[in-house]
């Protein structure tokens, strides 16, 4: 071997060690699970600074109310624009085209940068626009001490880089699968494949109406993200659930559990406020992607909404072919009054035949006076 020879050789083994070396160095040593989440402090310190930690349970009796009594209003500012006091859901264009992967512990919907400007939250004037959403099972978040079977963290970022949460939680019912997750539910692909590229209703957008709850009275408050290395970000959480299909749920857990089985945390106890059954299978130990309630409350704010004004409902078919078969009786009324009365008028004021012949009789007479006087 020459001396060239050798320098590489060398060469080749500093590099090797020195990407390793970064690897470590970025990584911060282990990688990051749900099953190691109680030592993710010792590497990313920001993790267990008391008193910031997400998720808790926000409690609605120790929230500092921020709205008028009766609550604000739900108002359309205009197409795909709502406000709730000082939170604006703005979606001036109804389609989204997003990327659909499975990795990190879950599954995301990312939307291209084109789209993420047409997609955003208002928030005391500031925009955050909407990166993507990815989902939990159970929730992370609990509200008056019940947890729910999903949620969904949709992600979105300012200008100058600050984060918004806004947290939908999601609870099974006897229900139709939810529209909005339908769109793309059945098109994650598999760890480490491609990106999937499709285009959906974004979630603001007036063409879907199961994104978020009617009730949109939220919380919001600062806390850390969920996951390492545990950043400030703003929250958002919705009060009201949205509703999902048993299928949704169960499909979402299962292939999980096939496929990121290694970034999951186990447990023998059924979390709380989950619908039953939870296992799948007959299987209880059914990995989840959540991290634990921290165990102290964040001071939160509480903007509620106002009760709905009820509108007149729109009449039924039976209701509207009554209506219109009574405005054509009262119209043939008015028409046959109409005639009926035209015609009294025109004999009231046309002679009778003896009429007509006295006045043949009168006529004759002066016709004879005339012709005498002549």
């Amino acid at each position: 071997m020459n001396c060239w020879q050798r320098y590489a050789k060398a060469g080749v083994v500093w590099i090797v060690f020195a990407a390793c070396f970064a690897a470590v160095v970025v990584d911060g040593g282990e990688a990051w699970t749900y099953a190691n989440q109680d030592s993710w402090a010792d590497q990313w310190p920001t993790c267990g600074v008391l008193g910031q930690q997400a998720p808790f349970d926000v409690r609605t009796d120790k929230a500092d109310p921020k709205a008028p009594a009766g609550g604000w209003p739900l108002e359309s500012v205009a197409s795909g624009v709502h406000s709730l006091g000082p939170l604006v859901w703005n979606s001036t264009w109804p389609m989204a085209n997003v990327s659909l992967a499975a990795g990190g512990g879950t599954w995301t919907v990312t939307l291209t940068p084109d789209y993420t400007k047409t997609t955003r939250i208002s928030f005391f004037g500031i925009d955050y626009y909407l990166q993507g959403v990815h989902y939990h099972s159970p929730s992370e978040m609990w509200v008056d001490g019940q947890g729910f079977d999903m949620e969904a963290q949709f992600l979105h970022r300012s200008k100058d880089g600050r984060t918004l949460l806004l947290s939908v939680l999601l609870q099974v019912g006897l229900v139709e699968p939810n529209k909005f997750m339908s769109q793309f539910f059945d098109d994650i692909p598999a760890v480490g494949a491609a990106p999937v590229h499709k285009y959906i209703y974004g979630p603001y957008s007036d063409a879907v109406s199961d994104a978020l709850p009617e009730d949109r009275t939220f919380f919001a408050f600062n806390a850390t993200n969920t996951e390492p290395p545990c950043t400030l970000a703003i929250w958002v959480v919705l009060k009201q659930p949205v509703m999902i299909s048993y299928s949704q749920r169960d499909r979402f857990r299962q292939v999980l559990n096939e496929t990121q089985a290694g970034s999951l945390r186990f447990d023998d106890s059924t979390p709380k406020g989950v619908i039953m059954p939870w296992a799948i299978n007959g299987d209880v130990r059914i990995g989840m992607n959540n991290r634990k309630i921290q165990n102290y409350a964040i001071e939160a704010a509480l903007v509620e909404m106002s009760a709905k004004l009820q509108s007149t409902p729109a009449p039924s078919a039976e209701e509207s072919h009554v209506w219109v078969w009574l405005i054509a009786f009262v119209l043939a009324l008015v028409l046959v009054g109409g005639v009926c009365i035209t015609v009294a008028l025109m004999c009231m004021g046309s002679p009778t035949g003896e009429t007509r012949k006295k006045r043949a009789e009168q006529s004759r007479s002066k016709a004879s006076l005339l012709h005498t006087e002549a």
